[in-house]
């Protein structure tokens, strides 16, 4: 990371080397640090949807994991991606994971149920997702082809991951 903070400090309207910066400070964990580099990104293209959601991310781990009060600002940035660009499965699948974990569900069930048609229902960790909140409201209409569905989902992975490696589905584990 001492690299990527010297490139920004080398150049700091770069505003691609903010978001690697960004990036790879998310990858360590340190959700604060990313959250600014991101900041700092947006500040100068505010704009770009990936900004937002990248944003997104930074503040829904930490929210997960520290501070529940930045769910909502995960969520407004996941938003604020979707209207610039609508059709980001990735970000309708956040904002999903954002709004369960506030205890919006039915919310979260319309945002994953709309990333399932921007994939054409191929979304297996939506799948996934969309299942288990489901089950957590004890809606069990269709649940038996849905639950062939997931028994598939989970012997693909098993055929495709080598036996030394955990299968599952989030949150099926």
């Amino acid at each position: 990371t001492s690299f990527g903070r010297r490139s920004v400090e080398l150049r700091p309207k770069d505003v691609l080397g903010l978001s690697n910066l960004g990036t790879v400070l998310h990858r360590f964990g340190d959700y604060d640090g990313s959250a600014a580099a991101y900041r700092r990104a947006l500040a100068m293209q505010p704009g770009a949807a990936s900004l937002h959601f990248n944003l997104g991310n930074a503040l829904l781990e930490d929210g997960i994991q520290r501070d529940f009060r930045l769910l909502e600002r995960a969520a407004s940035h996941y938003a604020a991606c979707l209207s610039r660009e609508p059709t980001y499965p990735g970000a309708l699948n956040n904002l999903g994971n954002a709004l369960k974990e506030m205890d919006a569900f039915v919310p979260a069930l319309r945002a994953w149920a709309g990333a399932m048609r921007l994939e054409g229902g191929m979304q297996d960790d939506v799948y996934a997702n969309l299942l288990h909140l489901r089950l957590f409201l004890c809606d069990w209409s269709g649940w038996a082809p849905r639950h062939r569905r997931l028994e598939s989902l989970l012997r693909r992975q098993m055929q495709e991951f080598s036996s030394n490696r955990t299968v599952s589905f989030q949150p099926f584990h």
